[in-house]
């Protein structure tokens, strides 16, 4: 099987530059993204091409090698999930009554998928405002002197563009916390499982 084009699949020349490439990778991911119903796959493959090519160093060695390596894990990475595990197991723990009569693992499930469902919603609503800003951005035109507000309207878009990046990776964050989960399970004691318990 063919390796993938980096290029092609952000459709732009081989020679663009980091804004071509942010510009491309910000149209296609709302149609790419799971949540607009796209595919996961095409769109991990969207992330990788825009996450490599956004990198000078990891770029030079695609143009290089041809290779694309999955980014693997560091030490601090994994330090994240940890901590974001023992963050929601507390949450959890806070809330719950008596873990021998709740799933304490598919409580943790459910506040993860709320978290990536929350970052979903946060994420739409930002990269609307980033895309009036683009528009925006083209009319706006200085009677006299510098363009200060063209360039305030650049640089709140460039952080409303990396807001939006962080959401995503705390998006892949909780996505990870999930993949962590399959690995348990939680016995529930066979006396509460056919006790109903109120609210």
């Amino acid at each position: 099987m063919a390796k993938p084009d980096l290029y092609e699949i952000l459709g732009i020349a081989r020679n663009a530059d980091t804004a071509s490439i942010k510009a491309a990778y910000r149209k296609l991911a709302k149609i790419r993204h799971p949540d607009a119903g796209g595919d996961p796959e095409a769109f991990r493959l969207l992330k990788l091409a825009h996450d490599i090519l956004s990198d000078p160093a990891r770029r030079a060695l695609y143009d290089e090698t041809g290779q694309a390596p999955e980014p693997v894990n560091t030490p601090d990475e994994d330090h994240r999930l940890n901590q974001a595990v023992s963050d929601l197991f507390f949450g959890v723990m806070l809330k719950v009554k008596n873990p021998q009569n709740e799933d304490v693992v598919l409580l943790m499930r459910a506040a993860a998928n709320d978290r990536i469902r929350y970052f979903s919603g946060q994420i739409s609503v930002l990269r609307e405002v980033v895309d009036k800003i683009d528009l925006a951005i083209s009319q706006i035109h200085a009677v006299a002197g510098d363009n200060r507000l063209k360039e305030v309207a650049i640089a709140r878009r460039d952080y409303l563009s990396k807001a939006i990046d962080n959401m995503i990776s705390e998006q892949n964050l909780y996505a990870g916390i999930l993949h962590f989960l399959d690995g348990y399970t939680f016995d529930v004691k066979e006396y509460f499982k056919y006790v109903s318990i109120d609210p």
